[in-house]
C-alpha cells in the first residue's frame, strides 16, 4: 500500500512538471522574456518545484532533515545523469560539444554552492543566526549574487545573438496560462506532502536509511520533470535550453537548503545530517567538472554516438548508487 502510494503520488508530479513547464514557457514568451530567464531561472525554478515541497515538507512535517538534503544532492546527481541521458537522445555525437561555453559558469556557480554545504556538514558545527544557520546566510548570499552574475552575462550574450521577439496569442498565451500555472504548482506542492510521508515510511520499514531513500528514490523521482522537458527540447535542438535547466536547477536545489533550514526546528540543518551526504555531493561535483572538461575541450572522436563525458556520467552515478545503498542500509 505505501508502494501504491508512493508511485501515484509520482505520477502526478511528473504530470504536474511537465504541465507546469509547458505554461512557465507559455507565459515567459507572452512577457517577452529572454532565454536567460526561460531556461537558467524560470523553467530550473519550475522544474525544481517538487524538490523545494519534499524538502520543506521533510523538514517541517515529517522533521527528516536526511531526506531534504538527500533529495537536493540526489536531484542534483540525477540531473547530471540526464545530460547523459539527453545525449543518447540527440545521437550525433557529444552533446556537450554543441553547446555554448558559457554554461560553464553556471556549473562552476554549483561547484561553489555544493562545496560550501559539504564543509558545513563535514565541521558539524553551525553558529546560528536566529532561527537560520550561519551557512544557510551564505549560501543564499552566493546563490543571489551568482544568479545576478549568470543574468548579466546571458543578457550580453542576448544582446549580441540579436533582439529577443515577444510571442503572443494562442489560448496558452493568455490569462489560463497564469491559471494552470498555479492549479500544477498546487498539484505538486500537495503531491511533494504526500511522497514526503510515504518515503518516511518505506525507509523504516525497509530500512534502507533516509539517506539512500532521498538521495535516489525521491531524487529520481523530483527530477523527472527536468527530464519531460528535456527530452522536446533536445528532439528540437534546443540543446543549450535543455542542459541549461539542468545546471540551472542544481543551483536552485542547492539553495533550498536554507529554505529547509527556516522549517527545521532542532538546529541548523547542515550539522544534523548523515555524512554519508558528503559522498552523494562530492560525486555531484566530480561529475560537474567532468561537464566542464567537456565543455572546453571538445573531443573530435566519440564512441558510439556519445560523449566520452557522458560514458564517464553513467558510471559514476550507478557506482555512487551502489555505494550509498550500501552505506544506507548498515
Amino acid at each position: 500500500m505505501i508502494w501504491a502510494q508512493f508511485a501515484i503520488a509520482s505520477g502526478i508530479i511528473i504530470v504536474s512538471g511537465y504541465k507546469l513547464s509547458r505554461y512557465g514557457d507559455q507565459i515567459a514568451r507572452r512577457t517577452g522574456l529572454g532565454q536567460t530567464f526561460l531556461g537558467i531561472i524560470l523553467f530550473s525554478t519550475v522544474t525544481s518545484l517538487p524538490e523545494l515541497t519534499v524538502c520543506v515538507t521533510s523538514t517541517s512535517v515529517v522533521q527528516a532533515p536526511d531526506l531534504a538534503i538527500g533529495n537536493v544532492f540526489g536531484s542534483n546527481l540525477f540531473n547530471l545523469l540526464l545530460i547523459a541521458i539527453f545525449d543518447i537522445v540527440q545521437g550525433r555525437g557529444a552533446i556537450l560539444d554543441l553547446l555554448s561555453p558559457s554554461h560553464v559558469l553556471a556549473a562552476s556557480l554549483g561547484i561553489l554552492l555544493s562545496g560550501l554545504a559539504i564543509l558545513s556538514i563535514g565541521l558539524g558545527l553551525s553558529f546560528n543566526l536566529g532561527f537560520l544557520g550561519l551557512e544557510s546566510v551564505v549560501l543564499i548570499l552566493i546563490y543571489a549574487l551568482g544568479i545576478k552574475i549568470l543574468y548579466r552575462h546571458e543578457t550580453v550574450q542576448s544582446l549580441k545573438s540579436g533582439p529577443h521577439v515577444r510571442e503572443s496569442g494562442g489560448v496558452e498565451d493568455g490569462k489560463s496560462a497564469y491559471i494552470f500555472f498555479g492549479i500544477g504548482a498546487l498539484a505538486i506542492v500537495g503531491a511533494g506532502l504526500w511522497l514526503t510521508v510515504t518515503a518516511d515510511a518505506i525507509a523504516q520499514t525497509t530500512g534502507w536509511g533516509e539517506s539512500f531513500i532521498g538521495s535516489f528514490m525521491l531524487a529520481v523521482v523530483t527530477s523527472l520533470p527536468e527530464l519531460a522537458v528535456g527530452i522536446p527540447l533536445v528532439r528540437m535542438g534546443a540543446f543549450d535550453m535543455a542542459i541549461g535547466n539542468l545546471l540551472g536547477s542544481n543551483i536552485f536545489n542547492i539553495a533550498i537548503i536554507p529554505v529547509a533550514d527556516i522549517f527545521f526546528t532542532k538546529g541548523a540543518i547542515l550539522a544534523n545530517v548523515s555524512p554519508n551526504h558528503i559522498l552523494t555531493a562530492v560525486l555531484g561535483i566530480v561529475m560537474t567538472n567532468i561537464v566542464i572538461m567537456d565543455l572546453i575541450y571538445r573531443a573530435k572522436k566519440v564512441p558510439w554516438r556519445i560523449g566520452w563525458g557522458s560514458i564517464s556520467l553513467i558510471a559514476l552515478y550507478f557506482l555512487g548508487s551502489i555505494t550509498l545503498f550500501k552505506l544506507g542500509i548498515r
